[in-house]
């Protein structure tokens, strides 16, 4: 992961999640979760996979295996 702030929108969420790079974010391979912080405090924290099922873009925070 960049060490510098990255915003995505639903675009590049679909992207990383369905096996394709979005700039500088790597796709999500088998059993990787990327953790998003979003801006409504109902979700504050989510992963890639739940923002783009509820809809709601983030900043990019940390990238697991």
């Amino acid at each position: 992961m960049p060490s510098r702030r990255v915003f995505m929108n639903l675009g590049k969420i679909r992207r990383i999640c369905s096996w394709r790079r979005a700039r500088t974010i790597k796709p999500l391979g088998v059993g990787e979760i990327v953790v998003f912080r979003m801006k409504k405090k109902e979700q504050m924290w989510l992963y890639a996979r739940g923002a783009l099922l509820l809809g709601i873009p983030g900043e990019v925070i940390c990238g697991a295996r």
